[in-house]
């Protein structure tokens, strides 16, 4: 716990959590990254198998400039893993919060309007845990999309 001077005065600041939202932060970004990486191998796997004439093109700016949200749309039009799309989908509301509102959750004493007003530093570590969770399974779609790529694709994937 330390102080922090302000606009509104002095306010007292848990480090605890705020360590805890950033670690979110981070997961939540790797999240993204991994979302990015399975879907551009996807695409590129779908476009390499493609019978001729039929064509397949992919538009890897709407992927790399794509948030959480749509990243997660994205992947559940080439993943068949349920399960992941909707862990992945409960878990966005608090990479929302994380992202947009932990500020002022922290800094205004917990007295904002946010839906996420009444959690504690443990909701937090629960979030932790969940994210680190889906980190896990999402790098083993990797694993499993980059050995098929391999097989499927004569150059390697970047996006």
């Amino acid at each position: 716990v330390s102080l922090a001077l302000g606009f509104y005065g002095a306010f007292i600041l848990n480090q605890s959590y705020i360590s805890k939202v950033t670690e979110a932060l981070f997961l939540f970004q790797m999240i993204e990254e991994g979302l990015k990486q399975c879907i551009g191998l996807s695409h590129e796997i779908i476009a390499a198998t493609t019978p001729k004439p039929v064509t397949y093109k992919i538009n890897k700016d709407s992927i790399k400039n794509s948030a959480l949200g749509g990243l997660v749309k994205m992947y559940s039009l080439v993943s068949s893993n349920d399960d992941l799309i909707k862990k992945l989908r409960e878990v966005e509301r608090w990479r929302n919060f994380c992202a947009h509102n932990a500020y002022l959750h922290e800094y205004f004493s917990r007295k904002n309007s946010s839906p996420y007003s009444t959690h504690t530093e443990d909701d937090i570590d629960k979030v932790l845990l969940h994210t680190k969770e889906l980190l896990a399974f999402l790098n083993e779609d990797v694993k499993k999309l980059t050995s098929l790529h391999s097989e499927n694709v004569s150059h390697p994937f970047s996006i």
